[in-house]
């Protein structure tokens, strides 16, 4: 349409057909842009697409949002030329310029985003009651995983973390200065003295697997302070476990162990229907209260003996998940004997499920 238009110009058609045929070019030009959307994503994926673009708008910081912004500007401008300057010509320059605006965005939607798997989506739909989540595991894999949501938790992380350490499948975030010298002193503060044995989720013959004290410090004012501050950062609401403090004295330790439950009895029990919270875990979020004279170190075996030092205020998070939703086996981790002093930490665990 533009070269007829461009043709109609030349041969000196009258300024009514010119402005007619520019008018009908701008307008196929959309006609056709939508209509290649149409085509190349298919009617049902319209609705993900649409969804993505609002998806843009809500992320901060998203670098895709510039296109958005380019093209309203650009639209602004086509609208000024069209109705009110009447520039043919550019008109169809801009109009250019907004197609390949959305040509760019179309691109990205396709191959950056992360598209869940629609026959997974169209099984889960099926198992659904209205209003309902299908519950339980299948194979490893948490029924509740949303892998969008897991990659925009990745890229928040992304954003805030001092370094990120591991490998391309497995990160583990580090967060130096996450708390205060002063709110991290006050928090073992409120500890001492409230501390009993610590537990684990599964059977041990080894007495000497897990030998910290752990202690909740729900309820106090501290406590939802420090809750609202790990889940502002995760950017998570109303799914996690409450935050547990513990500690290590000269000799205690932490045996190799994953955060995840194995599928089994170990899930049922701990995050079945049943369980006081429900879903599997995904992120673990760990802040070190003190700094350790010797040893302490938090290591992940699997992640070519990754070690990282207890520094005061500092978080480690990491997501005990693929992107699938299966376990990860990868964060396979150890907190090693305090060989000097002692250690402080907070865990916080994160749910796949929104808590009761």
């Amino acid at each position: 349409m533009a070269l007829i238009t461009a043709i109609s110009l030349a041969v000196g058609a009258n300024d009514w057909a010119r402005a007619v045929l520019c008018r009908s070019a701008v307008l196929l030009i959309y006609a056709v842009i939508f209509l290649l959307i149409a085509i190349f994503l298919s009617i049902r994926k319209i609705g993900k697409f649409i969804n993505y673009i609002l998806d843009i708008i809500k992320t901060e910081m998203e670098i895709k949002l510039i296109f958005l912004i380019v093209d309203i500007l650009l639209f602004i401008t086509w609208s000024y030329y069209f109705f009110v300057w009447e520039k043919k010509k550019l008109t169809i320059g801009v109009s250019i310029g907004i197609a390949v605006n959305w040509i760019v965005l179309i691109c990205m939607y396709i191959f950056v985003h992360t598209p869940t798997d629609d026959k997974k989506d169209d099984k889960k739909e099926e198992g659904k009651e209205e209003g309902k989540e299908v519950k339980g595991m299948k194979d490893g894999r948490a029924s509740y995983h949303n892998p969008r949501k897991q990659v925009k938790e990745h890229q928040r992380l992304s954003k805030i973390a001092t370094k990120i350490l591991g490998d391309a499948s497995t990160h583990v975030y580090v967060l130096d200065n996450f708390m205060t010298p002063e709110e991290c002193d006050q928090i073992i503060s409120s500890a001492k003295g409230n501390m009993t044995l610590s537990t684990i989720t599964r059977a041990s013959d080894d007495p000497n697997f897990r030998t910290s004290e752990t202690c909740y410090f729900t309820g106090t004012p501290m406590q939802k302070h420090v809750d609202k501050k790990i889940c502002d950062a995760m950017g998570i609401n109303n799914m996690s476990e409450p935050c547990q403090i513990q500690h290590y004295n000269l000799g205690n330790q932490f045996k190799a162990h994953h955060d995840f439950f194995h599928p089994g009895d170990e899930f049922e029990e701990f995050a079945g229907d049943g369980s006081n919270y429900q879903g599997q875990r995904t992120w673990t979020f760990m802040v070190f209260l003190n700094n350790v004279k010797k040893g302490g170190e938090t290591n992940f075996i699997n992640l070519k003996n990754l070690h990282i030092t207890p520094k005061k205020g500092a978080a480690v998070v990491w997501n005990s998940l693929k992107k699938d939703g299966t376990t990860n086996d990868r964060t396979l981790h150890q907190g090693k004997p305090i060989l000097g002093g002692e250690k402080y930490i907070i865990t916080k665990w994160f749910r796949e499920k929104v808590q009761k």
